[in-house]
């Protein structure tokens, strides 16, 4: 692995920290066994550094990526929100976690007043776009959650065996 642009990093807390994050990661390397090293840079900078909220939220956002520690990686984002409470990035990236730990409604607490106030033009964007995401999971589940409904209410059972009866004369 390689950084493409070494000169674009910072040195902040013993650490290199890009100005772009996501810019920086993608350069870094696509695999994510590449990123392993740099989560412990990373927790490295927050120990050296624990007020610096970009490194909570870059390496929030590796675990993002990789698929690994959303209950940490949330932790960690909501540490960065905290330290840096206008940051509409760091929100959005609270929601996308929320998103791949498959809690839609915590995703659409975080994402819904981004989509409807945010100040930046281009995460106002990307929040509406993953809003309505998140609206069309939740419309098939309702969907897939009455046809089950539907199905199960179809189904007669033999009171002496348990076993289902097919009432369909076809």
């Amino acid at each position: 692995c390689a950084v493409r642009q070494p000169e674009r990093c910072v040195l902040v807390a013993g650490c290199n920290v890009p100005p772009q994050p996501r810019q920086f990661w993608r350069g870094l390397c696509r695999r994510a066994s590449c990123l392993l090293p740099r989560r412990a840079e990373l927790g490295r900078a927050i120990e050296l550094k624990p007020d610096f909220p970009e490194s909570y939220h870059l390496l929030a956002f590796v675990n993002l990526v990789t698929g690994e520690q959303f209950d940490e990686s949330i932790a960690m984002i909501k540490r960065a929100v905290a330290l840096s409470p206008g940051s509409e990035e760091f929100l959005f990236v609270l929601a996308q976690l929320h998103m791949r730990k498959q809690d839609i409604e915590g995703a659409r607490k975080v994402i819904e007043p981004l989509a409807a106030n945010g100040a930046d033009p281009s995460i106002r964007a990307r929040a509406n776009s993953l809003l309505a995401s998140i609206s069309s999971m939740q419309e098939a589940m309702a969907r897939f959650q009455a046809g089950r409904s539907e199905r199960a209410a179809d189904v007669v059972v033999d009171m002496q065996t348990a076993e289902p009866v097919n009432t369909d004369p076809m």
